[in-house]
């Protein structure tokens, strides 16, 4: 079933200009039609190519939570025991040092 971008940001949560930088960017692949001036989505299509190609590797966001990511294993004898101040502050320290 074809619907707008309105009624697809509503299903998706997310704005309607997000939609559109979705649909532009190419993210959601053959889930969408043009009908005279208007962009028609096919909101199960549209969800399936854009959890393929949604999130480009290059982007920020997604190097950083690659690298956090990483950490657990490092990160987890140095803060066992810790109370969960001395964690918060060594975490954002770790996080700060990445995206700096």
């Amino acid at each position: 079933m074809w619907v707008s971008a309105g009624e697809y940001a509503r299903h998706a949560g997310i704005t309607v200009q997000a939609v559109y930088l979705r649909l532009h960017a190419g993210h959601l692949g053959d889930g969408i039609c043009r009908h005279g001036g208007r962009y028609l989505i096919e909101p199960a299509a549209a969800d399936a190519a854009f959890a393929n190609r949604g999130r480009p590797c290059n982007s920020r966001a997604a190097q950083l939570e690659a690298r956090l990511m990483a950490f657990p294993d490092q990160l987890a004898p140095e803060l066992e025991g810790m109370d969960a101040t001395y964690i918060r502050v060594a975490l954002s320290r770790v996080i700060l040092d990445l995206i700096a």
